[in-house]
């Protein structure tokens, strides 16, 4: 837009006495005189046009326009698409655009063997006309779109895109290899933090402030601590993978006492669930809620780890058993009992 808004920005039109008049003049006299125009007509050039419309029939031989830059040099002369009729003469010419932004256009006609010349200084059209060029964003620097231009001077940025950030693993960002230490700018390496600080980043427990700062001596809210201790305490679990599907559940899992896993070591995710693991883990979200009574069914022994699960289950109409005595409490659980369970437990 900024370029269509340039393009358009000028017409000139000025109209002048000619001086001498001896050659030009026309048989009765009348004044002779000429009209200079100046437009733009494209993006990567600026159009010049100069017309002398003259009361009667001269000799003309000779027809140019000549530029010149601020110092005087001569940039551009032109001579061809000269139209020359007997009553008017008109240049017409396209300048490739230099960057100069002030320039002086020295039009000339030759008539009569005599040099008539017609000076006058005009601001150039601004044209950013290297055409333009995406910088991707970096860890730390923000993309953006580069206007270019042959000046030198005037080239300008906008569009801009967010940095990314560094994503480390093993302690070094993946996307520009930095170092974790290396990344922040106010972690030195002999700083009492800057192991723990390393440690951190890399096990995901906090990527700083920023893409260049920890802030180390900045004040810990009581949200980022128990996010950060929640963070390093981790599922425990060997067969559970940071980014699983069921990673960030296990966690809450596990946090919530809702299970403890099949050992120390082990969930075991891939492992089908009993019947009585389920209301097991059910009764255990909800809180573990007393419930009086008796569960009635004669395979759950009073003490076994489902059975307040199974009697909390019975009494909320969860369940009633796979038959009037038995709750099958190590029978799969199928993902139709297993939603039924949780649609009857709302």
């Amino acid at each position: 837009m900024k370029k269509r808004l340039l393009s358009w920005l000028l017409v000139l039109v000025m109209v002048m006495s000619i001086a001498p008049m001896s050659a030009l003049a026309a048989e009765n006299n009348e004044p002779a005189w000429e009209q200079y125009v100046m437009s733009a007509v494209d993006y990567e050039h600026a159009r010049f046009s100069f017309a002398a419309v003259f009361g009667k029939s001269v000799n003309i031989t000779k027809t140019g326009i000549d530029l010149y830059n601020s110092t005087g040099k001569l940039t551009y002369s032109a001579k061809d698409d000269v139209n020359i009729s007997s009553s008017r003469i008109k240049i017409d010419y396209t300048v490739p655009y230099r960057g100069k932004t002030l320039m002086t256009a020295e039009l000339y006609v030759v008539a009569d063997g005599e040099k008539y010349v017609y000076s006058f200084e005009f601001n150039m059209i601004h044209i950013h006309d290297t055409g333009d060029k995406i910088i991707e964003p970096t860890c730390t620097e923000k993309g953006y779109t580069l206007h270019g231009c042959t000046c030198d001077t005037s080239a300008y940025k906008d569009t801009y895109t967010p940095a990314l950030g560094h994503e480390f693993v093993d302690g070094k960002c993946i996307r520009c290899g930095i170092d974790v230490l290396d990344a922040f700018t106010d972690v030195k390496r002999d700083s009492y933090c800057a192991d723990a600080v390393q440690w951190a980043v890399a096990n995901g427990i906090t990527k700083g402030t920023d893409a260049t700062h920890f802030s180390p001596n900045a004040g810990c809210t009581r949200g980022q601590v128990v996010t950060f201790l929640w963070r390093a305490a981790g599922v425990g679990f060997v067969d559970v993978a940071p980014g699983s599907y069921c990673y960030e559940a296990v966690k809450w899992a596990v946090a919530n006492g809702i299970t403890k896993g099949t050992d120390a070591t082990h969930f075991s995710p891939n492992a089908t669930c009993t019947r009585g693991q389920v209301v097991t883990f059910m009764y255990r979200a909800e809180g573990e809620p007393a419930v009086g009574g008796n569960v009635g069914f004669v395979d759950v022994a009073p003490g076994s780890y489902c059975y307040e699960a199974v009697k909390w289950a019975v009494a909320n109409g969860i369940t009633k058993g796979t038959d009037a005595t038995h709750f099958s409490p190590n029978a799969t659980c199928t993902r139709g009992q297993v939603v039924t369970f949780l649609y009857r437990a709302q």
